[in-house]
């Protein structure tokens, strides 16, 4: 678990607050990856009380470097494609988001690509290869 203070939850993403982003370095986290920080209570002046659950990277090393480039551009490193842009594949998360080679180990999370159709949440988590990522 993390030793450092949480950051005040009106500073974070819809994203970070429900434990979808790292609190730290708003790198995507997928099902079952990074570490849990429990479930927070906000208690706002104006308003009802509410939950929220924030979670952090498991590579504090690497999260820590993201997070710098964050603090220092005020933006993840790299964008995302448009849902439209990507491959079959590459939405399916069988290929790199960045380069479509297929992804047969260690791939990492790339990010969610948050997109619309009227009512229809098309969010879609997409994954980087070694050969992108650094890793």
């Amino acid at each position: 678990m993390t030793t450092r203070a949480l950051p005040p939850v009106t500073t974070l993403t819809e994203a970070q607050q429900r434990g979808w982003e790292c609190v730290w370095c708003q790198a995507a986290l997928g099902i079952g990856l990074g570490d849990d920080l429990g479930e927070q209570r906000a208690r706002p002046s104006r308003g009802a009380a509410y939950s929220w659950f924030p979670r952090q990277c498991p590579d504090m090393v690497a999260c820590q470097a993201r997070e710098a480039d964050v603090t220092a551009t005020g933006r993840p490193e790299r964008p995302l494609p448009t849902l439209g842009e990507l491959t079959w594949d590459q939405a399916a998360g069988r290929a790199c988001v960045w380069c479509k080679k297929p992804l047969d180990r260690g791939a990492v999370p790339a990010g969610v690509i948050r997109e619309q159709d009227g009512a229809h949440c098309l969010d879609t988590e997409v994954w980087a290869g070694p050969c992108c990522s650094g890793g």
